[in-house]
Protein backbone atom coordinates (compact mmCIF):
# COMPACT_ATOMS: atom_id res chain seq x y z
CA UNK A 1 0.00 0.00 0.00
CA UNK A 2 1.31 3.76 -1.02
CA UNK A 3 0.39 6.30 0.36
CA UNK A 4 0.53 10.08 -1.43
CA UNK A 5 0.11 13.21 -0.95
CA UNK A 6 -2.40 14.68 -3.23
CA UNK A 7 -1.22 18.16 -3.96
CA UNK A 8 1.89 17.17 -5.22
CA UNK A 9 1.29 13.24 -6.47
CA UNK A 10 4.54 12.02 -4.15
CA UNK A 11 4.60 8.91 -2.44
CA UNK A 12 5.09 10.01 1.45
CA UNK A 13 4.65 6.57 2.77
CA UNK A 14 5.10 3.07 1.86
CA UNK A 15 2.95 0.45 4.07
CA UNK A 16 3.36 -3.40 3.61
CA UNK A 17 2.26 -6.24 5.62
CA UNK A 18 4.57 -8.48 7.76
CA UNK A 19 4.00 -10.77 10.22
CA UNK A 20 -0.09 -9.38 10.06
CA UNK A 21 0.88 -5.80 11.05
CA UNK A 22 1.02 -3.10 9.06
CA UNK A 23 5.04 -1.44 9.77
CA UNK A 24 5.33 2.72 8.10
CA UNK A 25 8.10 2.96 6.09
CA UNK A 26 9.26 6.75 5.90
CA UNK A 27 12.12 7.73 3.23
CA UNK A 28 14.34 10.31 4.63
CA UNK A 29 14.23 13.82 3.90
CA UNK A 30 16.41 16.54 4.64
CA UNK A 31 16.21 18.84 7.03
CA UNK A 32 14.63 22.19 6.01
CA UNK A 33 13.01 25.18 7.60
CA UNK A 34 10.10 26.37 5.62
CA UNK A 35 10.41 29.11 8.33
CA UNK A 36 12.50 30.77 9.80
CA UNK A 37 11.67 33.50 12.62
CA UNK A 38 14.55 36.04 14.70
CA UNK A 39 12.23 35.91 17.15
CA UNK A 40 12.63 32.29 17.84
CA UNK A 41 16.03 32.66 17.75
CA UNK A 42 16.28 35.52 20.69
CA UNK A 43 13.53 33.03 22.44
CA UNK A 44 16.03 29.89 22.08
CA UNK A 45 19.17 32.24 23.47
CA UNK A 46 16.92 33.63 26.04
CA UNK A 47 16.30 29.54 27.02
CA UNK A 48 19.93 28.69 26.52
CA UNK A 49 21.20 31.80 28.97
CA UNK A 50 19.18 30.26 31.68
CA UNK A 51 16.05 32.67 31.33
CA UNK A 52 18.35 35.73 30.83
CA UNK A 53 16.11 39.43 30.24
CA UNK A 54 15.88 40.19 26.35
CA UNK A 55 17.28 43.81 27.13
CA UNK A 56 20.68 41.39 28.20
CA UNK A 57 21.17 39.36 25.58
CA UNK A 58 20.48 42.53 23.15
CA UNK A 59 23.43 44.36 24.88
CA UNK A 60 25.51 41.02 24.83
CA UNK A 61 25.04 41.32 21.03
CA UNK A 62 25.64 44.59 20.55
CA UNK A 63 28.89 44.70 22.50
CA UNK A 64 30.27 41.62 20.76
CA UNK A 65 30.85 40.47 24.20
CA UNK A 66 30.82 36.50 22.87
CA UNK A 67 31.01 34.86 19.88
CA UNK A 68 28.87 32.03 18.82
CA UNK A 69 25.71 34.42 19.63
CA UNK A 70 23.58 34.93 16.93
CA UNK A 71 21.22 37.90 16.07
CA UNK A 72 18.97 38.80 18.51
CA UNK A 73 16.09 40.97 18.41
CA UNK A 74 13.55 42.24 21.27
CA UNK A 75 11.35 40.02 21.84
CA UNK A 76 7.41 40.33 22.78
CA UNK A 77 6.59 36.71 23.61
CA UNK A 78 6.12 35.87 27.33
CA UNK A 79 7.99 33.12 28.75
CA UNK A 80 6.15 30.81 31.31
CA UNK A 81 9.27 30.05 33.31
CA UNK A 82 10.07 33.51 33.70
CA UNK A 83 6.07 34.03 34.96
CA UNK A 84 6.41 31.16 37.62
CA UNK A 85 10.20 32.13 38.87
CA UNK A 86 8.72 36.14 39.31
CA UNK A 87 6.06 34.56 42.26
CA UNK A 88 6.80 34.12 45.51
CA UNK A 89 5.20 33.80 48.65
CA UNK A 90 6.28 36.65 51.11
CA UNK A 91 7.52 40.38 50.69
CA UNK A 92 10.82 41.11 51.43
CA UNK A 93 11.39 41.72 55.50
CA UNK A 94 11.09 45.32 56.13
CA UNK A 95 14.65 44.91 58.27
CA UNK A 96 16.84 43.16 55.37
CA UNK A 97 19.91 45.45 55.18
CA UNK A 98 19.66 48.33 52.39
CA UNK A 99 22.79 51.11 51.94
CA UNK A 100 21.93 53.91 53.10
CA UNK A 101 25.14 56.25 52.86
CA UNK A 102 27.75 56.42 50.70
CA UNK A 103 30.84 54.33 50.01
CA UNK A 104 28.37 51.61 51.53
CA UNK A 105 27.35 50.09 47.98
CA UNK A 106 30.54 50.35 45.49
CA UNK A 107 30.23 50.40 42.09
CA UNK A 108 33.35 48.96 39.88
CA UNK A 109 34.15 49.15 36.00
CA UNK A 110 36.64 46.65 36.36
CA UNK A 111 35.25 44.63 33.36
CA UNK A 112 34.41 47.32 31.01
CA UNK A 113 32.02 45.42 29.15
CA UNK A 114 33.87 42.38 29.31
CA UNK A 115 32.58 38.97 30.81
CA UNK A 116 34.41 37.66 33.66
CA UNK A 117 36.18 34.60 31.13
CA UNK A 118 36.72 37.67 28.81
CA UNK A 119 38.59 39.73 31.64
CA UNK A 120 40.38 36.46 33.05
CA UNK A 121 41.44 34.45 29.62
CA UNK A 122 41.75 37.42 27.51
CA UNK A 123 39.84 35.77 24.53
CA UNK A 124 35.63 35.95 24.43
CA UNK A 125 33.79 32.68 25.32
CA UNK A 126 32.20 30.90 22.83
CA UNK A 127 28.53 30.05 23.86
CA UNK A 128 26.80 27.74 20.56
CA UNK A 129 27.03 25.51 22.73
CA UNK A 130 24.84 25.86 25.52
CA UNK A 131 21.64 24.06 26.21
CA UNK A 132 17.98 25.38 27.48
CA UNK A 133 17.29 25.21 31.38
CA UNK A 134 14.59 23.34 32.19
CA UNK A 135 14.18 21.13 29.04
CA UNK A 136 13.33 17.53 29.16
CA UNK A 137 16.97 15.51 29.34
CA UNK A 138 17.26 12.00 29.36
CA UNK A 139 19.85 10.12 31.50
CA UNK A 140 21.32 6.57 30.86
CA UNK A 141 20.87 4.32 33.58
CA UNK A 142 24.29 2.44 33.88
CA UNK A 143 23.83 -1.37 33.10
CA UNK A 144 24.37 -2.52 36.39
CA UNK A 145 21.55 -0.20 38.07
CA UNK A 146 19.26 -2.11 35.40
CA UNK A 147 17.72 -5.52 34.57
CA UNK A 148 16.68 -6.88 30.89
CA UNK A 149 13.43 -5.02 30.87
CA UNK A 150 14.46 -2.38 32.83
CA UNK A 151 14.07 1.08 31.12
CA UNK A 152 17.37 2.42 29.68
CA UNK A 153 17.12 6.04 30.14
CA UNK A 154 15.64 8.17 32.79
CA UNK A 155 13.07 11.14 32.24
CA UNK A 156 14.59 14.48 34.00
CA UNK A 157 14.81 17.83 34.26
CA UNK A 158 18.37 19.87 32.38
CA UNK A 159 18.83 22.46 35.12
CA UNK A 160 22.53 23.48 34.83
CA UNK A 161 26.08 22.61 34.26
CA UNK A 162 28.44 21.14 36.69
CA UNK A 163 31.18 23.05 37.73
CA UNK A 164 33.27 20.27 39.19
CA UNK A 165 33.73 18.31 35.69
CA UNK A 166 32.43 18.45 32.43
CA UNK A 167 28.57 17.30 32.79
CA UNK A 168 25.49 18.15 33.33
CA UNK A 169 23.54 18.51 35.99
CA UNK A 170 19.78 17.22 36.12
CA UNK A 171 16.90 17.10 38.31
CA UNK A 172 13.90 14.42 38.86
CA UNK A 173 10.65 15.60 39.06
CA UNK A 174 9.37 12.19 41.00
CA UNK A 175 11.70 11.77 43.28
CA UNK A 176 12.23 15.51 43.89
CA UNK A 177 16.35 15.37 43.72
CA UNK A 178 19.45 16.79 41.88
CA UNK A 179 21.43 13.77 40.00
CA UNK A 180 24.86 14.70 38.14
CA UNK A 181 25.74 13.39 35.01
CA UNK A 182 28.92 13.62 33.45
CA UNK A 183 30.47 13.28 30.25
Amino acid sequence: MKIFYKKRNVVIAIVAMRNKTFPLMIPLVSDRALKFDDADLSTLWHLRYGHLNNKALIFLKEKNMVNGLSSIKKSTSVCEGCIYGKMHKLRFPKTSWRATAPLELVYSEFLKNRTPYEAWYKKKSVVDHFKIFGILAYALIPSQRREKFDDKGQKLTFVGYIDESKGYRLFDLLQEKSLFHGT
